[in-house]
Order: C-alpha cells, then sequence, then structure tokens
C-alpha cells in the first residue's frame, strides 16, 4: 500500500462512516457528563471484543480503552500501517480467508513506505507511545514528527492520514493514547532503544569499601559502582550519616571522596552517598569505617 493508497484508504473510511450515518469521527457517541465522560456502550463492548491482544487496565477506565479499540481497530485502520505483517498465514482478508491479526507484531510498525517506515506504537518499559498524551495530541492535530526522522523532505509525517484524524475530538484522541497505553509492549521500529519492553535498571547508589578496618588516618572510598536509570550522569553527595561521628571528606561531590578521622580511636564512622540522577531520583549507600588510629 503506498502513500497515495493509505491517504485514499482513511478518506474513503471517514467518508463512508459520515454517508452511513451512524456516526462520524467528530461527532461520536461519547459525551461530557459534567467531569466525567460517558462511553457509549455498544461501542465499548465492541472495542473490547475485538482487541487482538491482551490489555493492561491498571490504572486506567476500562470503558475508555475499550472505546480507544474501537475506534484504532473498526476505524482507524492503524493495523494495515503499524502491523507487519497485518494478518497471520492464513488469516489474510485480502486473500479471502478469514482475519486473523498477527498478535505477534500488533502495531510494532516496520512496514516501509519508500522513504518511510511505520513506527512502533506499542508503549515501551519506560512510557507510553510518544511519551505523553500531550505529544500524542500534537502529533495527531498538526503531523508533527517527533523524531525528526526525514528532516530532509518534510518536517510533517507523509504516510499517516493525519489530516483526517486531526478534526477528531479530545474525547477521541485520549481514548486511542488510552488503548495503545494499554496494549503489550513489543521490540523493534524506527529508532527504538533495543530491550524497550525490559524494565528500566533504577538508579542505584553503590559506596565502597563496605566494611573497613583502618589506623590511617586518611582513606578513599569509591562510588563509580552507582548507575543512573537512564545511563545518564549523577551528581554525588558524600556525608557523615545521622548519628554518626562526623569525619571531614573532601571532594564529597566526586564519586571518589577521600575521608579524614579526627579523633582518636577506636570509634566507628559510617559515611553515606547520595546518588541523584537527571530525572531527580536519588538513591543512597553507606559504608562502615572502625578508625582504630591513635
Amino acid at each position: 500500500m503506498n502513500t497515495n493508497h493509505v491517504r485514499t484508504f482513511a478518506a474513503l473510511v471517514a467518508g463512508a462512516v459520515v454517508a452511513a450515518g451512524a456516526w462520524s469521527l467528530v461527532n461520536t457517541p461519547a459525551v461530557q457528563a459534567q467531569t466525567a465522560v460517558v462511553y457509549d456502550a455498544a461501542s465499548v463492548k465492541k472495542g473490547l471484543d475485538i482487541a487482538p491482544v491482551a490489555l493492561d487496565f491498571t490504572g486506567k477506565d476500562k470503558n475508555q480503552v475499550g472505546y480507544g479499540s474501537y475506534l484504532v481497530n473498526a476505524i482507524g485502520g492503524c493495523n494495515d500501517c503499524h502491523t507487519n505483517p497485518s494478518y497471520k498465514a492464513g488469516g489474510d482478508p485480502f486473500r479471502g480467508q478469514a482475519k486473523v491479526i498477527d498478535k505477534a507484531t500488533y502495531l510494532a510498525g516496520g512496514n516501509v513506505f519508500g522513504p518511510f517506515t511505520s513506527r512502533n506504537l506499542t508503549p515501551s518499559a519506560q512510557g507510553p507511545v510518544t511519551g505523553s498524551l500531550a505529544n500524542f495530541k500534537q502529533v495527531f492535530k498538526t503531523g508533527v514528527d517527533l523524531r525528526k526522522l526525514h528532516p530532509q523532505i518534510s518536517p510533517l509525517l507523509q504516510v499517516m492520514p493525519w489530516t483526517v484524524y486531526q478534526d477528531m475530538n479530545d474525547v477521541e484522541v485520549e481514548a486511542i493514547f488510552a488503548y495503545l497505553s494499554s496494549i503489550p509492549c513489543l521490540e523493534g521500529g524506527p529508532e527504538e532503544k533495543p530491550n524497550r519492553c525490559a524494565p528500566a535498571t533504577p538508579t542505584s547508589a553503590s559506596a565502597k569499601p563496605k566494611n573497613i578496618t583502618t589506623e590511617a588516618f586518611q582513606i578513599g572510598l569509591d562510588g563509580t559502582g552507582s548507575v543512573a536509570s537512564d545511563g545518564g550522569k549523577l551528581t554525588y553527595k558524600w556525608t557523615s550519616a545521622k548519628g554518626s561521628p562526623v569525619a571531614t571528606i573532601m571532594f564529597a561531590d566526586t564519586d571518589k571522596p577521600v575521608v579524614q578521622f579526627n579523633t582518636r580511636g577506636p570509634i566507628d564512622y559510617v559515611i553515606e552517598l547520595a546518588v541523584t540522577d537527571a530525572k531527580g531520583t536519588t538513591a543512597t549507600d553507606t559504608v562502615s569505617v572502625k578508625y582504630v588510629g591513635r
């Protein structure tokens, strides 16, 4: 299916729906009732029935997810472009076979349209498609390519029929986003990171060596084993732990501080390391030092 076919398909779908008089993408059965949205029960049921994959409703409105599935799977034709292959072997309706969507590749992208490749719409372990609802709405309303994969061609998506979808209202777009946030994560897609479905490694602090007995009035500590969840830089802060005798800590904002003991031993010190990642997440660890010097 080339670019023109995709645009023609989207236009035909939208036109057919309006002509049938059942409802349109602009005027849907979903209505605003005070602060709660009431979704058309038949559309929700249909959406839940035809969702080709298991859905995660954790923290989500099941009715909203079902309505989003209805828009994605019964109206939008997202599967045709964003699933490769779109149908399982023996389940291709274009070959006169009973339709069976390929769950193993559902909405993970990979279809090639000239210089363009369809994107992975499944959520990653780090978050939903486009990263946020605000980004998702921006794409639907303006067609902007947030990843800027083809700046030499256009800053706008050239295959996605966003010129049709931009007339959808917030209720519809938010339902689609909720549905896409509920489907299983799949690997692959243009510029997607490897292991996108693996849980992120949490930010952690590592202060070493763990248990020390020393006569030296000065020792070095090591925090280089600390890890940021995004693989980025950390900020370091070494201090005498609460309740511990106070030691002098030089280079306390680095990963390798030097600690000096100012009192006669034997005495037990606890030195704490706090690391903070770019997102503001902080993790701590400690080392225990028995100073026996005089």
